[in-house]
């Protein structure tokens, strides 16, 4: 399983979030369940967070929040999506909902990765609109990198080799993660994977690095909660705006300073 550094910004906006509706909807629930005290309480509550608490719609208030990727199977990659939507790389339909099992295309990849890194859409002119395969953007996600790093970001060197991985001796599943350490590239190797040979030729080169340098990775079998290394690339798969906005993401967290907390909420 390759191994994604995850950017406390985002991890902490979403904790923030849930923890500023939670508990006006707890409390105005035990409002109507009768209790004086919390009707006492709720009263110093802003109207639109009474409405919001009462209605279970929070997006008036959190405007990231999308109606199908907040509870259920599409808030897989609710953190990811929100912080895009947040950023103003990525948006919600007229309805509010993010459609997150919809596929991309290769011009909405272009223009999001363009705004996310301040790169001009001209990096990316060798890349005809159509239906945005993984292999595309694969090296898409290869050529933004070059383009906007010089030199490896902390989050590449500072992470790597540093964990005892999965077939340590030493390894430890119940060990807390910190005291595991942390590994930045993927654990199994570009030669591992079953089905490279299908990669379209003229984009082999570029595939291969952004998977090694861990911007892209296997996604088949790979399953939350599961120690699972995936060993098919699925070149010719087409990418969903979730895992659009997976990838998107972690190009975000590239940019940042490690260890510092990231307030920025909206990009020009």
């Amino acid at each position: 399983m390759g191994s994604y550094i995850t950017h406390r910004c985002g991890f902490d906006q979403m904790i923030g979030q849930f923890d500023s509706w939670l508990r006006p909807t707890e409390l105005v629930k035990k409002v109507k369940a009768g209790d004086s005290t919390a009707a006492a309480i709720a009263s110093y509550l802003k109207a639109d967070v009474r409405v919001a608490a009462l209605s279970g719609d929070w997006s008036k208030i959190f405007p990231e929040m999308a109606g199908d990727t907040t509870t259920g199977e599409g808030a897989y990659y609710r953190n990811q999506i929100e912080k895009l939507i947040q950023l103003g790389v990525m948006s919600k339909d007229p309805l509010g909902n993010f459609n997150p099992d919809e596929e991309m295309t290769v011009g909405e990849f272009i223009r999001c990765i363009s705004k996310l890194m301040n790169l001009e859409k001209s990096t990316f002119a060798g890349y005809p609109d159509g239906k945005l395969t993984r292999e595309i953007m694969g090296a898409i996600l290869d050529d933004a990198y070059h383009a906007k790093f010089s030199s490896k970001p902390k989050y590449m060197t500072d992470y790597n080799g540093t964990a005892v991985v999965p077939d340590d001796p030493n390894y430890d599943p119940y060990m807390d993660p910190g005291s595991r350490g942390a590994m930045y590239y993927p654990l199994v190797s570009w030669q591992q994977l079953m089905d490279t040979a299908q990669i379209a030729p003229h984009l082999a080169s570029k595939v291969k690095e952004a998977y090694e340098l861990g911007l892209i990775r296997s996604e088949k079998g790979i399953a939350r909660g599961q120690m699972v290394n995936g060993t098919e690339l699925e070149p010719k798969v087409a990418v969903t705006r979730e895992k659009a906005a997976k990838a998107l993401y972690f190009m975000w967290v590239l940019q940042q300073a490690v260890n510092v907390e990231n307030d920025v909420s909206y990009l020009k």
